[in-house]
């Protein structure tokens, strides 16, 4: 036994306890108006608070509202007729009808209800609470609102079991009516179609007759809109194309239905775009906005007042934007390879270039390393040795000796690294000159000095960087003089930069070079020069500095040359 409640749902009794079910249990609504059973033993049950009908099986609810094709979601009676298996709803906003059967066979989908009231054909208003009754000879007796007692004979109602005819009238690009024969490809900018066809479309669309200079914006306005041809009594495009920023259609569409033309039901879907087919209803226009690019199909589906379901489709196209296009693809493609292959290219480049850097290094760095142990250098050192010993003055062959092996063992090691403290360096540098000041019998003296502001300990400077100036010095400049002379070393900083000076009181260059020509034989030609530029070159390179040398000849009062001064500066670098 079923209890309805006003806002508590409905319990059932089985002799012995009660079982609550409400909306938390899958009921329509909580305030229940009308129950019956049907044939099948389905337990029907009438709410009013807007969600329609339940149907109980026994096992779970299930809800009909307006959704599924009932009148109204306010029911106030439910009653059978059991001689045409019909089950009678009772609505807010008149009588709907459901067949048992379609339900038995798993057909009671969507749109199954016959509708009865003022929208239909019908004077049928809203019904009472409980106020439908079928007598034996199938009559349907209902009170309405408005005072009235109905008696309603299903039978006396013609039902055709042919299906509609259902044809789509209308397509609108971006909410845009559209005179489609203003647009067929025999239509150019600047002329009319002057054609019944035409003329008859302007008056169905807009009412009236549309000037030419409309119809003209209109063409240049959907000329990107491509079509095969236009349907017979409707103008719709046959195998529309639209260009992606026009993605949005509109379509118009009727079941002829002279009769009773409310009682028509619609459902419709757009394949690729919608997620399932819309409930059915009166509407006669559906609408579907940006529309990705791909190939679509409008399905549309009418249900006569007697059952009957027809359908029709509908095929058109959306353009890709340009960049999504095959010719944008191949574009980007050769691009992607273009700039691939620029970027490979680039990069074998930096890598030859990285190479031939690094090469350029290694043989700078071999270069100077034979310049600071040049034949020459040695063999006079030890031809200096050998002289000492055959004098019997192996005190001082000792002493040199010493000295010489401390300065290639100091050339051997700075060798190793591309920079060295400048206090090992000017060490090296020290005791070449004091070779050097031996082996020329003392021809000059020297001095080396650093500004009391330098950490020579950990300050770095590229080995032997000023050693092929110091042996310019004593080769051209104090060799040729008959006087003795002397080297003046001076290491100085100067903001973020050190100044490294040579300077002499040789002969000077132009005096070397003229005694260099006379004598070729006996002048060797020194590489310092051209090798250090090189190192200071590699300098500026690496660490993006402005390291330099200056060369400047010094003249007396009366222009006669009284030496050379070299100024080197490179980039103040410590060892922390």
């Amino acid at each position: 036994m079923w209890f309805g409640s006003e806002g508590g749902g409905v319990s059932k009794y089985d002799g012995k306890s009660f079982t609550t079910y409400t909306k938390v249990q899958g009921l329509a609504g909580n305030t229940i108006y009308s129950i019956i059973q049907d044939k099948t033993g389905s337990i029907w049950f009438g709410t009013t608070g807007g969600g329609g009908a339940s149907r109980y099986d026994g096992k779970s609810f299930r809800i009909y509202s307006i959704s599924e094709g009932l009148a109204d979601n306010y029911v106030y009676s439910i009653c059978e007729d059991t001689i045409r298996h019909i089950v009678w709803f009772g609505t807010n906003l008149g009588l709907s009808g459901l067949r048992i059967d379609s339900l038995e066979n798993d057909k009671g989908n969507d749109g199954m209800f016959e509708i009865f009231n003022k929208n239909t054909g019908y004077p049928i208003k809203d019904l009472n609470t409980n106020s439908l009754i079928v007598d034996n000879t199938g009559i349907l007796w209902a009170a309405c609102g408005d005072n009235k007692l109905i008696k309603f004979d299903y039978d006396a109602i013609y039902k055709n079991p042919s299906p509609l005819t259902l044809r789509i009238i209308n397509v609108k690009v971006n909410d845009n009516d559209i005179v489609w024969n203003n647009l067929t490809p025999k239509v150019s900018i600047g002329t009319l179609a002057d054609s019944l066809a035409l003329q008859n479309e302007m008056v169905t669309t807009f009412g009236k007759m549309l000037p030419a200079s409309v119809l003209d914006s209109m063409r240049k306005k959907n000329s990107d809109i491509r079509f095969d041809s236009i349907t017979r009594f409707y103008p719709v495009p046959v195998n529309l194309v639209l260009p992606y920023m026009e993605n949005s259609l509109t379509f118009d569409f009727v079941a002829i239905e002279p009769d009773r033309p409310k009682q028509v039901k619609y459902q419709y879907t757009l394949e690729g775009y919608s997620k399932g087919w819309s409930s059915p209803s009166n509407r006669t226009t559906a609408s579907f906005g940006h529309i990705p690019e791909g190939y679509y199909t409008f399905r549309l589906k009418a249900l006569s007042p007697f059952g009957i379901w027809s359908e029709t489709t509908y095929k058109f196209k959306v353009l890709p934007p340009w960049q999504r296009t095959w010719w944008a693809y191949s574009i980007s493609i050769f691009l992607l390879i273009g700039i691939t292959y620029l970027i490979y290219k680039i990069r074998l480049k930096l890598i030859l270039d990285k190479l031939t850097f690094e090469k350029k290094i290694s043989e700078v760095e071999m270069k100077a390393l034979r310049s600071q142990m040049n034949p020459h250098f040695i063999f006079n050192s030890l031809n200096s040795i050998h002289c000492f010993i055959q004098s019997d003055n192996s005190a001082q062959a000792s002493e040199y000796l010493i000295r010489f092996s401390k300065l290639m063992r100091l050339i051997l090691e700075n060798s190793r690294y591309p920079e060295v403290p400048l206090e090992i360096d000017l060490e090296a540098l020290r005791l070449y000159l004091e070779l050097e000041s031996v082996r020329l019998h003392h021809k000059f003296t020297f001095e080396i000095n650093t500004g009391w502001e330098l950490d020579i300990q950990n300050i770095m400077i590229p080995p032997l960087l000023l050693q092929p100036f110091v042996e310019n010095a004593i080769w051209h400049g104090m060799a040729n003089k008959e006087s003795n002379g002397k080297i003046m070393v001076s290491i100085n900083r100067e903001n973020d930069t050190i100044s490294c000076v040579v300077e002499d009181n040789g002969i000077g260059r132009e005096k070397a070079a003229q005694l260099k020509t006379a004598q070729p034989k006996r002048t060797r030609e020194s590489l310092g020069l051209n090798l250090t530029l090189d190192r200071i070159n590699i300098i500026n390179r690496i660490k993006n500095s402005k390291a330099s040398i200056i060369l400047t000849d010094l003249y007396d009062e009366s222009k006669n040359p009284i030496g050379t001064r070299v100024v080197v500066k490179l980039p103040l670098e410590f060892a922390f």
